[in-house]
């Protein structure tokens, strides 16, 4: 990581005698940031200030997970010979909500070429993305605490009418988008069928969205019908018998779990890929141990 050190001059045509005079410094940085680390960190150390962003803010729907990951290591940050680690990068956000990523990787002696499309408008880029012919496997991850965000975008006109040019509707939910998402990659894979992959992440969200803030999962998809081909969602039929605590069975979430994962396997079924291997996390694997330990699951996958 390079860092720059210096300062910008703000001023206008002078004589050399009133150069110095009139030009204004901003001051150096390094010191700036340590000053903000060192007043963030004390905010952070309040109390108060934990409750209410563990009570609230930590857990809305679309907020980073990780600003409490930082603020706790604040002070370390903000030292002038600080360096990141592997587990700061992983978690680093991205420059704003468009922003594709794209990189090439090995694990374990298999290539990888890896697409982050985020918020973008899926639909209508994908086919730009997908530049690997004949993939040997397909691995797609979806956040399953997604069911009940939405993405924010603030002009949706044109990416509506890029919907209705291919006959398909503009829907922000995220997980309704990463469904429809996958069933394209599937169609432009029609030909080759490769193996598919699904990781799906944050089950432990899911269940504190659920039973915790009590955002009830068919409140999104209950009474909606969605997927190609279109699927009544109607996965909670028999948990009106349980009226003081509906939603704080760990069996109920795996039953949630479950109807997700049919969803996936509906797509690969209708177009006769083979069998979804499927591989469900607790958390947002942003752990390089965990991570490791994945990629052997992928790996057993891919050799299957």
């Amino acid at each position: 990581m390079d860092v720059y050190e210096g300062h910008l001059d703000v001023g206008w045509k002078v004589g050399p005698e009133t150069a110095a005079k009139n030009r204004i410094r901003l001051p150096n940085p390094k010191k700036y940031s340590n000053e903000v680390a060192h007043a963030l960190g004390e905010i952070w150390e309040l109390e108060q200030v934990k409750n209410l962003w563990k009570e609230r803010y930590s857990t809305l729907p679309g907020y980073s997970p990780y600003i409490g990951y930082y603020l706790d290591s604040i002070q370390q940050i903000g030292r002038e010979d600080y360096m990141p680690e592997e587990a700061d990068l992983i978690r680093s956000p991205l420059d704003n909500p468009n922003t594709i990523e794209e990189c090439n990787f090995f694990i374990l002696s298999n290539a990888y070429k890896f697409v982050d499309v985020n918020a973008n408008d899926v639909a209508a880029v994908f086919k730009d993305l997908l530049h690997q012919k004949n993939p040997s496997a397909l691995l797609f991850v979806v956040s399953l605490g997604s069911y009940c965000e939405e993405v924010a975008i603030n002009e949706p006109e044109p990416i509506a009418k890029s919907h209705s040019r291919q006959d398909s509707t503009y829907d922000p939910n995220v997980m309704r988008r990463s469904i429809n998402l996958f069933y394209q990659i599937l169609t432009m894979c029609i030909h080759e069928k490769p193996k598919c992959i699904l990781l799906l992440t944050e089950k432990r969200l899911l269940k504190e969205r659920i039973v915790d803030q009590n955002i009830p999962f068919d409140q999104y998809f209950g009474k909606r019908r969605w997927g190609n081909p279109d699927l009544k969602c109607k996965p909670f039929a028999g948990k009106k018998t349980d009226d003081k605590k509906p939603l704080t069975n760990d069996k109920y979430i795996d039953r949630i779990v479950r109807f997700i994962i049919a969803q996936f396997e509906n797509e690969i079924n209708h177009y006769g890929f083979p069998k979804l291997s499927v591989i469900v996390e607790d958390n947002d694997c942003t752990d390089p141990g965990q991570i490791k330990k994945i990629c052997l699951q992928i790996n057993q996958a891919l050799n299957l």
